[in-house]
């Protein structure tokens, strides 16, 4: 019997006619809605808090902004380490029942209970007692969210070889996101309205009763989602370190581009994105924060919507262009975003802020699904390379990459508003120069992520036919390693 050589790479040649004639491979209707249910708890909840973490805990508990950024920075960078170690973790989990699905089932409870402790603060709570509860209480949500997000994307990552029913299946799973993600943008307001008694109360309501949602939601995929790889490869691959692991992560350079994409609109937008909240409250609104925080709300429902109805154009898009190209037109969107946040910020027409957030909301979905369906062919090299599914570690690192935008974005904005002058003692009456530093800021620093972004997906070499070619190599060479028993290990 002759020795099992392991598959020849691809050449940087393009294969645009290979895969002409693959069968499609769509996703069951109802994975799909488990999926987007998943995705519901695991970034609905880290939304409500990116979304109402300055309202309430400055604006309501009177925390100072300095140190919401440093909780915010905190409770990244914790997940950057917990990240890594969940898709490590969840590669090398074995049971009955897959890999995948059980640390769902595991990580959907804690989730959803320490994300209601966010929310129910204590009432005489200020200063360092309160900054001091929220981070150990952060702390053992996002350990939570880590083992529970990227099972979810290692999942997702493996759903389907088809190279654009990656793009189609996510973006049916961030249209679940984006849907939800509007009611965040109210709660604010909501809270501030007549209709609670206190505002403090509001809070709380808010945490215990999307705490039962994110519960409910992230049961879903554990029950009716399914381990596509995990019976004919994962299972019979072995354990291997973290460490080896990234190594191979590092060698995948189709990857590493989507991570720089990824990073650089990530940065551009966070590190300055709180400051549109306060040139809401205290530009165009003069510190009329009840009217105000009702504008908002309108400005965030039009990031979704126009994060919705983007979605079906760039699933078109990307089948007529190629991802690469799509991500681009996405970027470009964000860039006008950036131009517009310059000069649409007027205090005699508050209604031109919805034109801004659409713009962030449509370039940031082209985004998101693009560098996620991406993710699933950078995997697929990654097992022609070495015969190894790692989607938990491939996750890790995106995500990683993701939060590292958040964290110092997160860190940076608090001190950003102290040194630019702003003091939320003053209300409507902050310094002409803060309000100008600010408009100034947050359209500069996201066109240039998102341009950065662009230039970097542009060396991005997987085209559909090299995708395509990539996949019907896999299957032979899965029925190869079937047949000699090998799974794991292989190197060119």
């Amino acid at each position: 019997m002759p020795e099992y050589e392991a598959p020849r790479p691809l050449t940087n040649e393009d294969t645009s006619g290979a895969g002409e004639n693959r069968p499609p491979e769509p996703v069951p209707l109802r994975e799909k809605i488990a999926l987007g249910c998943g995705f519901v708890a695991s970034q609905g909840s880290d939304n409500i808090i990116h979304v109402l973490a300055n309202p309430v805990y400055n604006v309501t508990m009177g925390l100072s902004p300095a140190l919401i950024g440093v909780l915010l920075f905190i409770q990244r960078v914790w997940s950057l380490v917990a990240d890594p170690i969940a898709g490590q973790f969840s590669d090398n989990f074995r049971s009955r029942f897959g890999r995948r699905r059980p640390l769902l089932g595991m990580a959907a409870v804690p989730l959803a209970l320490f994300f209601a402790g966010l929310w129910l603060l204590p009432s005489h709570a200020a200063g360092r007692s309160l900054f001091l509860y929220l981070l150990a209480v952060s702390l053992l949500f996002y350990t939570a969210r880590s083992f529970y997000s990227i099972p979810l994307l290692a999942l997702q990552a493996e759903a389907t070889g088809d190279h654009h029913e990656r793009t189609r299946l996510t973006g049916f799973t961030q249209i679940f996101y984006f849907v939800f993600a509007i009611v965040p943008n109210w709660l604010f307001a909501w809270i501030q309205g007549p209709v609670v008694a206190e505002p403090l109360a509001g809070v709380r309501c808010v945490g215990f009763a999307f705490g039962a949602l994110f519960l409910a939601a992230g049961l879903v995929p554990v029950f009716l989602a399914r381990e596509r790889l995990y019976g004919p490869i994962a299972s019979r691959q072995g354990r291997e370190s973290l460490r080896r692991n990234l190594r191979t992560v590092v060698a995948n350079r189709p990857f590493l581009l989507i991570l720089g994409a990824q990073c650089a609109t990530s940065f551009g937008y966070n590190v300055v994105g709180v400051l549109g909240l306060y040139i809401t409250f205290y530009y165009v609104y003069g510190g009329d924060i009840p009217r105000a925080a009702v504008m908002q709300s309108w400005a965030g429902t039009a990031f979704q919507v126009a994060a919705i109805v983007s979605i079906p154009l760039y699933r078109r898009l990307s089948a007529a262009i190629g991802k690469k190209g799509t991500l681009q037109v996405a970027a470009a969107v964000l860039m006008a975003g950036g131009v517009a946040r310059m000069t649409l910020f007027q205090p005699g027409h508050p209604w031109l802020i919805v034109l801004i957030w659409a713009a962030s909301g449509a370039g940031t979905a082209g985004v998101s699904i693009l560098c996620l369906s991406m993710l699933a062919d950078a995997i697929d090299c990654e097992e022609l390379r070495t015969g190894a599914r790692r989607e938990g570690v491939y996750a890790s690192a995106l995500s990683l990459c993701d939060k590292l935008g958040y964290s110092v974005g997160g860190l940076l904005s608090g001190f950003i508003l102290v040194g630019i002058g702003f003091d939320v003692h003053l209300g409507g009456r902050q310094q002409a120069e803060t309000l100008f530093l600010m408009r100034s800021l947050y359209a500069a620093l996201p066109f240039a992520g998102a341009l950065a972004a662009a230039l970097i997906i542009h060396r991005y070499p997987l085209s559909q036919g090299r995708a395509d070619a990539i996949a019907d190599e896999l299957k032979a060479s899965r029925r190869l390693r079937a047949a000699f028993g090998k799974t794991s290990g292989l190197q060119n």
